[in-house]
């Protein structure tokens, strides 16, 4: 019943229409009535790049791949402490991405270091 409500008086037609046709998808339609959604998905890329405030203090763009994912997984826990429903990062290999090229920088740099010293 709240899908009805919501597609028969809260969407505009051609939203509706394209939802009943399966041109789209509306996830969890029956809360569009209450102006609250149960899941999200977080978009990392700039929270990484100029760093973020998690309500709790600032944390500084990252510098390894395991800081990457540590702040993913901080990323998704200050969300799902704000909101119930599921949480994802739908482009998370981008996301994660410039971690792995600057672990791997530093491996590098630190390999040919050694290698330098004979």
């Amino acid at each position: 019943m709240k899908k009805v409500f919501a597609k028969s008086l809260l969407l505009r037609p051609e939203i509706a229409a394209a939802h009943e046709n399966g041109d789209i998808h509306i996830h969890d339609l029956d809360f569009y009535a209450t102006g609250t959604l149960t899941c999200c998905q977080s978009d990392p890329l700039k929270m990484f790049e100029h760093g973020f405030n998690t309500g709790h203090g600032h944390l500084r763009t990252p510098n390894s791949i395991s800081s990457y994912a540590a702040l993913a997984a901080i990323l998704l826990q200050a969300n799902q402490n704000e909101q119930h429903g599921g949480q994802s990062i739908p482009n998370f290999d981008y996301a994660m991405a410039p971690g792995v090229n600057k672990s791997f920088r530093k491996a590098l740099k630190r390999n040919l270091a050694k290698y330098n010293k004979f």
